[in-house]
């Protein structure tokens, strides 16, 4: 994982659902925006299958930004206008930079 600072260029929204208490013994699950930060955005593989009997492509992309503990799976990535669930996070050794691989959202 090897690249500049400089190369994150694309501003990305990380959003979650939290739970907060409702004061009568219960709780609402409302969403959340976790991280607001500046990414490098790929698009570096593509895998085919078959969809509802029809050719699909499911392209997977990886955001890498600076690390940030709060990040977790099952957020999602808000960017270009569309959601990309978060399936995995990896990070350096060091702990300086993560990356986000996401699924596009099926619409």
């Amino acid at each position: 994982m090897s690249f500049k600072v400089g190369d994150m260029r694309e501003q990305i929204v990380v959003k979650g659902l939290t739970q907060s208490s409702d004061g009568m013994g219960g709780y609402t699950t409302v969403e959340a925006t976790i991280l607001t930060c500046f990414a490098k955005v790929e698009v570096p593989r593509s895998k085919s299958g078959i969809v509802s009997m029809a050719d699909a492509e499911i392209r997977t992309h990886v955001f890498t930004t600076r690390y940030n503990s709060s990040v977790n799976i099952g957020h999602y990535v808000v960017y270009d206008g569309g959601n990309y669930p978060i399936r995995g996070i990896t990070h350096d050794g060091r702990k300086r930079f993560m990356s986000l691989e996401c699924v596009p959202e099926a619409a």
